[in-house]
């Protein structure tokens, strides 16, 4: 099949992973998928007999050590799964996954938190400039991010 494609799905555990699964039901499901998160009983119990990779908690500015292990497994993980696109509800985990998108040429997409209701996270504000499509789910947004697109709510 020619136009299946290899997408990557990445979240933190927690809502921005239960806002990701939610997006995934609206997906075609004709393509493959796999995941990356971080190691939780629940995440285990969500995405159950799909393919997973399990990142380095935490991983955010005060963990520069995971953090950089995120990276060589991003890295690791790019080798071996070659994504064409990468979709994530962030946070942190989102960024060297990004980042190699955009220098691999991949389609980027970020989906910003249903929380997030008069500004963008820390993950959105520097994955905004890394992402081909940048969805909100609020319009009270759009004002302040003129490349970001409302197309309803996850939750």
């Amino acid at each position: 099949m020619k136009d299946r494609k290899k997408i990557l799905l990445v979240a933190s555990a927690g809502g921005h992973l239960l806002q990701l699964r939610n997006l995934l039901e609206k997906l075609n499901k004709n393509h493959d998928y796999c995941w990356v998160c971080f190691k939780h009983n629940f995440v285990d119990e969500l995405i159950k007999g799909e393919r997973i990779y399990y990142a380095y908690e935490p991983c955010n500015r005060r963990n520069i050590i995971n953090f950089l292990k995120n990276v060589l497994m991003a890295i690791k993980i790019f080798y071996l799964e070659k994504p064409d696109i990468i979709i994530s509800t962030g946070a942190g985990i989102a960024i060297p996954f990004f980042i190699l998108g955009y220098i691999f040429n991949k389609k980027n997409i970020f989906v910003e938190s249903f929380s997030r209701l008069t500004s963008l996270s820390l993950s959105g504000k520097i994955l905004y400039h890394f992402s081909n499509e940048f969805f909100v789910q609020w319009t009270e947004l759009l004002q302040y991010y003129p490349k970001a697109l409302y197309r309803g709510k996850l939750l």
